[in-house]
């Protein structure tokens, strides 16, 4: 079963087989990521992003998941699954569209809603392909393109919002709410992949942020020694 619907260092688990074991492929090298994700940049519809920020980076991975997810969850449409059944089940995903687009509105206004998400001239998108940290992604539906479009804007703006001082930095609360948004879509696909039977993990870097806020609530234990 594949695991790339499109993307920079997404690796197949398709492959052989020894004592029935399936083996994975090897993890593809820098130049071999590079062309795979220049063939996907000629697929209609394909976004390509660089991740600049922590938050974008984790965000991007989210995405891999649900490409694969929503367009299972499609195929159940009038099968096995009435309408209003798939739309309950998408709901958190469309919110969470909402609640991207509402802050970066708050961050930049509605130019940065109008601002295509992705590079436009086949220049830029040249540019960047060959970047090895790149990722090219071809959205198989309309709610996985608004993800991804709201990620890579958000991204944009918090690169943005980080080169303001400490002192403004130190009353702001867009990057509190920008890592919220992080573990809204979090908790959005891992129920959307439950309801198809897709395993999901959270991303590394949000475990380990996980694990940091609880480590900071932990109570004292014990009393100190003089």
């Amino acid at each position: 079963m594949s695991m790339n619907t499109g993307g920079g260092g997404a690796m197949s688990t398709n492959g052989a087989h020894v004592n029935g074991q399936a083996l994975k492929r090897p993890r593809m090298t820098a130049d071999e990521r590079v062309e795979h994700n220049r063939r996907l940049l000629q697929q209609y519809g394909s976004h390509i992003i660089v991740p600049r920020t922590a938050e974008g980076r984790i965000l991007i991975q989210m995405v891999y998941p649900l490409n694969k997810a929503i367009p299972w969850l499609r195929r159940d449409l009038g099968v096995r699954r009435t309408v209003s059944e798939v739309t309950a089940i998408l709901d958190p995903i469309i919110q969470w569209a909402k609640n991207a687009s509402e802050w970066l509105r708050r961050s930049g206004g509605e130019m940065i809603l109008m601002t295509p998400a992705a590079g436009e001239m086949a220049g830029e998108r040249e540019h960047l392909v060959k970047n090895p940290r790149a990722h090219v992604i071809v959205p198989q539906t309309v709610e996985v393109r608004q993800v991804l479009e709201q990620a890579i804007r958000m991204d944009r703006v918090l690169v943005c919002l980080r080169t303001a001082s400490l002192d403004e930095l130190s009353e702001e609360p867009r990057l509190a709410e920008a890592f919220e948004l992080v573990r809204a879509l979090d908790r959005a696909v891992e129920s959307v992949c439950a309801s198809v039977g897709v395993k999901y993990f959270s991303p590394k870097d949000m475990r380990q942020r996980a694990l940091r806020d609880a480590d900071a609530v932990l109570p004292v234990t014990g009393s100190a020694r003089a």
